[in-house]
């Protein structure tokens, strides 16, 4: 059976999140191999490829190493030849013999601390558009929403409970991790106005629209948000660096999952992010989440070696435990 005529037999088997986040690599498997047939396709050409992938992906600007992009690929590849081989199509899975990247934490990638996040809440405020910018600033802080999440925000997920304001991040969520998270009246007040100016009068009465938009009523878009985040880091190199810090959008994941766990501990923030919890990769993924920074890490070495009494040795005159 021709590649082209399985592969999309096989993605439409796949869940529908799954389906859409390997989009782009099912069709690079059917622009490569189409014509050919599933069993002649060799796992050095799936490597090939993979790595020819990841450089593409480094041109983006999104990607730090491109190693997510190759990781994807082999995923869909092999995903795509275990079915093949499931349905009889052919008797062996090149791809899984092609090995995945190893995948490091990026340097680049991390929670801001307070000062950055003045400088983004500062650049974002002298936007075209502030009013829509601040409130995805804030609305990515207080619940960790990926950018999925974020698009996909409709009037309906906006509701009140004898609890307070949540915010139910289901459209787009990552593998059915939907969740209703709890917002403040503040961003919720701001959420309703852009509501109200973007969508209409009855915007409640439209539950299915989408809530973000921009001052053409149009919703926004992953440009938008790049454009965004291309400002933040043209604006400060230190946002701009993969070795400081590389500026988007899910940095502020990582920094609002942050805050979450040092306020209310491990399991609440791996409940905040949506990730499973079980499995030792899902307390792996949450703990690169959630990893201490340099200035929490300088603040615990300052409380040890600032107070002598906790480890001068008795009668030592010098202050020095050596």
């Amino acid at each position: 059976m021709l590649v082209k005529d399985y592969v999309p037999l096989a993605m439409g088997a796949m869940a529908e999140n799954t389906r859409k986040g390997w989009a782009t690599y099912a069709r690079r498997i059917v622009e490569v191999w189409g014509e050919r047939d599933m069993s002649t396709v060799l796992s050095t050409e799936i490597e090939a490829e993979a790595r020819q992938v990841q450089d593409k992906a480094l041109r983006r600007a999104v990607s730090i190493s491109g190693a997510g992009a190759r990781d994807g690929f082999i995923s869909c590849a092999r995903a795509v030849w275990r079915r093949a081989v499931a349905d009889g199509v052919c008797d062996s899975n090149p791809a899984s013999k092609v090995k995945k990247p190893v995948r490091r934490a990026p340097a680049g990638r991390r929670a801001l601390n307070p000062e950055e996040l003045g400088v983004v809440q500062g650049v974002l405020a002298n936007s075209k558009d502030p009013d829509l910018a601040l409130v995805v600033f804030r609305l990515c802080l207080e619940t960790g929403c990926r950018r999925n999440e974020l698009l996909g925000l409709r009037v309906r997920d906006l509701a009140r409970s004898a609890y307070g304001w949540t915010a139910t991040l289901d459209t787009g969520a990552k593998l059915g991790s939907k969740r209703s998270l709890p917002i403040t009246a503040d961003l919720a007040a701001a959420l309703s106005r852009l509501g109200e100016e973007r969508i209409g009068p009855d915007w409640r009465k439209r539950p299915d629209e989408r809530l973000l938009r921009n001052k053409r009523r149009q919703p926004i878009t992953h440009r938008w948000l790049e454009d965004q985040s291309k400002k933040v880091r043209a604006f400060n190199p230190a946002l701009g660096s993969t070795t400081e810090v590389f500026f988007t959008w899910h940095v502020l994941r990582h920094t609002a999952a942050s805050l979450v766990e040092r306020a209310g501990g491990f399991a609440t923030a791996q409940a905040f992010l949506g990730h499973s919890p079980t499995g030792g990769s899902a307390t792996a993924i949450t703990l690169a989440y959630t990893k201490p920074s340099t200035e929490e890490l300088r603040a615990v070495h300052t409380r040890i070696w600032d107070r002598p009494e906790n480890w001068s040795p008795a009668g030592a005159d010098d202050g020095l435990p050596f």
